[in-house]
């Protein structure tokens, strides 16, 4: 056998388990069309500088629900970083996932952040039908300083 065909060979042998797993773990689309699934973040008004929080929310539709959640921070203003860049739900529950997230912030200030909540839903009980989903939302972050009460 020529090197090019065991090279083949090698090359089907190794991508051809490959591409059937890919196609075994595609996520559930067959006559569903699209998880309906939104996402929402509220940020709290601080008094000062310091600590503040900002809830995210993610809801589903009927069939559809929610097996996991959580949020990744991909903007926040320079003056109030985040504790943690990706925080897991605290709270769920069939069509809905409460994730609270922490900032710090440095000074006063007004900025916008904002959150890409990612969620696993499924729409059968026996977990066959399952789909990734993520959705962005924004919210502004405002800290109030000593003269602006």
């Amino acid at each position: 056998m020529s090197r090019l065909a065991a090279s083949a060979r090698l090359r089907i042998g190794v991508l051809g388990p490959v591409a059937a797993a890919a196609l075994c773990t595609t996520p559930y689309a067959a006559g569903a069309g699209a998880v309906p699934f939104s996402a929402r973040l509220e940020c709290e008004s601080a008094p000062r500088p310091g600590r503040v929080i900002c809830t995210a929310t993610g809801t589903s539709g009927e069939p559809w629900k929610l097996r996991w959640a959580d949020a990744l921070v991909v903007m926040a203003p320079e003056f109030a970083a985040p504790l943690r860049a990706r925080v897991l739900a605290s709270e769920r529950d069939d069509h809905s996932a409460v994730v609270r997230i922490a900032f710090v912030a440095s000074r006063s200030g007004e900025g916008e952040v904002a959150v890409r909540v990612r969620a696993v839903a499924c729409a059968d009980p026996e977990r066959r039908r399952c789909s990734a989903v993520e959705r962005e939302a924004t919210a502004v972050l405002r800290v109030l300083g000593e003269g602006d009460r």
